[in-house]
């Protein structure tokens, strides 16, 4: 089918290159060689009278132009695929999708590991495409469908989509079990003067997860050591004196394997949720719905925090 001279399928291509910015990764997902894949930018370029993707050092960025067109192409194609899909069905037994996860290493924990084995049992041939880090608001990985689900804090929860509660969590301070302050335990002065390592792992966020509770305390760390994720923070914790701020459900995890103490936050954090998150228009898709099954089912399980 064609609009004012647009063969509409490209429009479907389109959608997955303002996504992936890469010729060759938007060719995986299409299912066409990269001379094809690169044949249709080529058209795109011709019809729209704009570059779309420009070199930019090692990788595409996308034109002004593309970056205005990326969330109106997607939520396009995402209406159509909500059209499509209100008579398909979804047998997890044959199925081949990929299905896209957004997930922090620290939930990881928590949940994939009873999740991955329940999709093997349930869904042999599907594919599980994980990541942990977004460079922008969560809204706008979900309007160009970068990902399918995203497990994320629910003060990070975005307004534009549905959502829903997964399992509660809360802040613990974690040190090496070599450190006096095992001895001492940790109040609030040795919490504020002590060294602290933390995790930033997203470009989009200039402070680590725990300074956004913090911050409402009132009171401000002496910051380290900076690692780009929470598995990394825990090993190297050991042989030093620094104090980490992490979840305990993850904390529980480590603290089987590793020579860490956990201690009560001495700031006083509340329990928060941690929520499954996916586009409006894939509410009523079968198979995000059976993932969100799955995820609640590895979680059902789980001790209740202390």
């Amino acid at each position: 089918m064609h609009l004012r001279g647009l063969d509409l399928n490209l429009l479907i291509i389109l959608d997955v290159l303002l996504a992936e910015r890469n010729v060759t990764r938007t060719g995986e997902r299409v299912h066409l060689s990269q001379s094809a894949t690169s044949g249709a930018l080529s058209r795109l370029r011709e019809f729209f009278d704009d570059q779309l993707l420009v070199q930019v050092g090692q990788r595409m960025e996308l034109t002004p132009f593309a970056e205005m067109l990326s969330e109106e192409v997607h939520d396009v194609i995402s209406k159509c695929e909500a059209i499509v899909d209100k008579n398909q069905k979804f047998d997890p037994e044959t199925s081949t999708r990929t299905f896209r996860l957004n997930i922090s290493d620290a939930s990881a924990t928590v949940v994939m590991n009873k999740a991955i084995s329940l999709i093997q049992q349930q869904a042999p041939h599907i594919r599980l495409d994980i990541s942990s880090i977004i460079d922008g608001p969560i809204s706008e990985y979900l309007n160009i469908g970068v990902i399918d689900l995203i497990v994320t804090p629910e003060k990070l929860v975005s307004t534009q989509h549905p959502s829903e509660f997964l399992f509660d969590d809360q802040f613990v301070c974690v040190v090496w079990s070599g450190n006096p302050l095992c001895n001492t335990g940790i109040d609030l002065n040795s919490y504020l003067s002590s060294g602290h390592i933390v995790a930033r792992f997203s470009k989009m966020i200039g402070w680590a997860m725990d300074e956004v509770f913090l911050s409402e305390s009132g009171y401000q760390r002496r910051i380290d050591i900076v690692v780009p994720s929470f598995s990394m923070l825990m090993t190297q914790l050991i042989g030093t004196n620094l104090i980490a701020t992490v979840h305990e459900r993850f904390a529980r995890y480590y603290a089987k394997y590793l020579p860490i103490t956990m201690f009560p936050c001495p700031v006083n954090t509340v329990p928060f949720g941690m929520k499954l998150q996916w586009h409006r228009h894939h509410d009523g898709d079968l198979g995000i719905q059976w993932l969100r099954n799955v995820m609640h089912s590895s979680v059902s399980d789980i001790d209740p925090l202390s």
